[in-house]
């Protein structure tokens, strides 16, 4: 893309600045967490259910971002103590659609990949947890909508419809 462009910038610098011009956009955009992800957490809480972040992001957008959705849903204990384990892009070589970020959160928890279970929204976070060998629950939402999401276990149109999935299941 340098060439193409004609960008004489060291690469290096220009991905520090994407990353601050991210941060300072997600710092100031009012994001909040889907309806429904605080039902599960709460159901999660009730039944002993272990809870983690698993992304592709890295380490710094996480910290950006999960707590900015926490506190829309009024949760002020600091994520990385809230979740039993927090795995990022920047933990793992591969991102997904390999399965590595899900089997080492599986790893922090304590649990096998089969006793996982895994909400997510994008083609390859899907992929990723089947690789994965784990329950896969694909969220419908405004971003995934041109997302293949087929491979997942279970396709859910809402977070609510999600936790009627989980319940269900026994999951």
């Amino acid at each position: 893309m340098k060439k193409e462009f004609g960008i004489g910038e060291n690469l290096g610098k220009l991905l520090i600045a994407r990353e601050k011009i991210y941060c300072r956009a997600i710092k100031t955009s009012n994001i909040k967490a889907y309806p429904g992800l605080k039902d599960i957490f709460e159901y999660a809480g009730k039944n002993d259910i272990k809870t983690a972040v698993g992304s592709s992001s890295n380490k710094g957008q996480i910290d950006v971002v999960v707590p900015i959705l926490l506190k829309s849903i009024g949760i002020k204990t600091p994520y990385r103590k809230y979740f039993d384990a927090v795995v990022t892009g920047s933990d793992v070589k591969k991102t997904k659609p390999a399965p590595d970020i899900y089997l080492l959160a599986a790893k922090k928890m304590g649990l096998k990949a089969a006793e996982c279970l895994v909400l997510e929204d994008s083609s390859s976070g899907v992929k990723a947890a089947k690789a994965a060998k784990m329950y896969c629950i694909a969220v419908e939402n405004r971003y995934s909508k041109n997302h293949d999401l087929k491979q997942a276990d279970y396709l859910a149109k809402n977070l609510k419809e999600a936790l009627k999935n989980i319940i269900f299941t026994g999951e």
